[in-house]
């Protein structure tokens, strides 16, 4: 396989139903995805990503509730607009190469309490709103982080030594 079309094994109408897709190995040989393939597979737990991908595509994985950890490849270094949004079981991901978060990217992920943010150089609006993030988070390399990017969440410090930008309410309700 060296394509898959966007939202290929989606769920797009509340009312309807995405494939009960519970383990994916997507192949080495893929090189295009659409965006939100994965979007609603409620099933969906564990996924395994070609080594050689640099981001993760926009809704990939939005809504795929039962989706507890992933592991991303060393090469991912960008996360798509609301690609793990609504993965309400997600708790552990490794971002420690990523350096850009898109917008919405986790928002509404309720159960990821920690991330690693050191090579993070943006996080766009919204982008772990709602989430258990939780203790301290050390991002130095961060320069941009967008409205309502860390709102609701249960940081206790967080330390950016090259933030320049603080977006509208980016840490509002943090408790």
């Amino acid at each position: 396989v060296k394509k898959i079309g966007e939202g290929a094994f989606a769920r797009y109408d509340k009312n309807g139903a995405a494939p009960a897709i519970e383990a994916v190995v997507l192949p080495e040989s893929l090189t295009e995805v659409g965006d939100g393939i994965f979007l609603g597979c409620e099933h969906l737990s564990d996924v395994t990503l070609p080594s050689h991908w640099t981001a993760v595509p926009d809704y990939m994985f939005a809504y795929c509730i039962r989706l507890g950890s992933i592991n991303l490849p060393a090469g991912i270094t960008r996360i798509g607009v609301y690609s793990f949004a609504g993965c309400e079981g997600l708790t552990q991901i490794n971002l420690g190469n990523v350096t850009e978060i898109a917008d919405y990217a986790f928002t509404s992920a309720k159960s990821l309490e920690t991330v690693d943010l050191k090579s993070a150089v943006s996080v766009g609006i919204g982008a772990f709103a709602s989430t258990s993030l939780d203790g301290d988070i050390t991002a130095n390399n961060l320069v941009t982080v967008g409205d309502y990017a860390f709102q609701s969440a249960y940081i206790d410090s967080f330390q950016a030594e090259k933030l320049a930008e603080i977006g509208i309410a980016a840490f509002q309700f943090n408790r």
